[in-house]
């Protein structure tokens, strides 16, 4: 098996891990359908952090602030996507301790 399938599979990992503590968070103060759902917004805008880092740069004004504050309050999943580059046999870019 080549290492960097082992790299990859960590970064799932790690995201997953960081998805279940997002859930828990979320379901010890709220219902268990608004806990979903909070999880899954959560989940998506941070697949989402680095169009939101490149919206908040172009933006002017009070928008700009707030995708600023939103795409540093929320984790950036995108950096733990390493998936395509091992599918396509290229070295990581992004190793764990660059993370």
């Amino acid at each position: 098996m080549d290492v960097w399938v082992l790299v990859a599979l960590y970064f799932i990992v790690l995201q997953f891990l960081i998805v279940c503590a997002l859930a828990l968070f979320f379901s010890s103060f709220s219902t268990p359908l608004m806990s979903a759902v909070f999880t899954f917004a959560l989940f998506v805008i941070g697949n989402l952090a680095e169009d939101l880092r490149g919206f908040a740069k172009i933006t002017q004004g009070v928008g700009g602030w707030i995708a600023t504050a939103i795409a540093y309050l929320v984790p950036n999943f995108s950096t733990l996507n390493v998936i395509s580059q091992v599918a396509h046999g290229e070295r990581c870019t992004r190793a764990p301790d660059s993370v």
